[in-house]
């Protein structure tokens, strides 16, 4: 759930930044498709030897957490950082 959270906010950010240069010339169809078609078989040979080797519960597991390692230090320091804006809490 952290993982999906973050890339939604992630893919709002690049949306915006992509709205932000205007109508962008298609590629030919041709080679969309081939860039679709490479990238596909990339994806899905590294998956499948990923899961090959880990239960993919396992390794979704795993980057949650790993996730929620790299995000913990810098909202505990922020929540700090709010807590010490409260004057009648005492916290330095």
């Amino acid at each position: 759930m952290i993982v999906r959270a973050v890339l939604s906010v992630v893919f709002l950010v690049v949306n915006w930044i992509l709205s932000l240069l205007g109508n962008i010339p298609s590629f030919p169809s041709g080679v969309v498709t081939e860039i679709t078609s490479y990238i596909s078989t990339v994806v899905s040979s590294g998956a499948g030897l990923l899961f090959f080797l880990i239960r993919p519960s396992t390794f979704f597991a795993a980057l949650d957490i790993v996730t929620f390692m790299f995000i913990a230090e810098p909202l505990y320091h922020f929540v700090m950082w709010v807590l010490r804006k409260v004057p009648f809490l005492g916290i330095d």
